[in-house]
């Protein structure tokens, strides 16, 4: 992946079943911070700066994408907050990020994520976990 399509954003961090005190903690999915987002063919990458290895989250493993205002404890300062829900394994796992401040481009980001979401979705019985109580 070339530097001309990475753009920087926020990681806020990673829910277990959309609960703020339940924090995933899988080596690099436990840090939280700033580094650079793209969009591979399977999956979305983020890499923290001065770490080695990415967070990838595939995208037959995404079943639900929305905006909110906080995240994982941390406030979004204002910026629109873009909460990933996806499966996996037997755990159902919500990611943060801030994108970007402005509302538009982030709008463009998240279809662009259903998009592909929705063109690498597995059938319907493997979303069993797709929506917790």
């Amino acid at each position: 992946m070339s530097d001309a399509h990475k753009k920087c954003c926020h990681y806020l961090g990673t829910e277990i079943s959309r609960k703020w005190w339940s924090r995933y903690k899988e080596s690099q999915f436990l840090q939280c911070g700033i580094g650079d987002f793209w969009f591979e063919d399977h999956a979305l990458m983020f890499q923290r700066y001065k770490k080695e290895k990415p967070i990838e989250i595939c995208y037959d493993e995404i079943f639900h994408i929305r905006i909110g205002k906080w995240h994982s404890r941390r406030w979004g300062s204002g910026a629109p907050v873009v909460k990933i829900d996806w499966n996996h394994g037997d755990m159902v796992l919500s990611s943060g990020f801030i994108f970007s401040r402005d509302g538009l481009e982030t709008v463009g980001i998240l279809q662009k994520l259903e998009a592909a979401s929705k063109k690498h979705r597995k059938p319907a019985l493997d979303y069993m976990h797709a929506e917790p109580a």
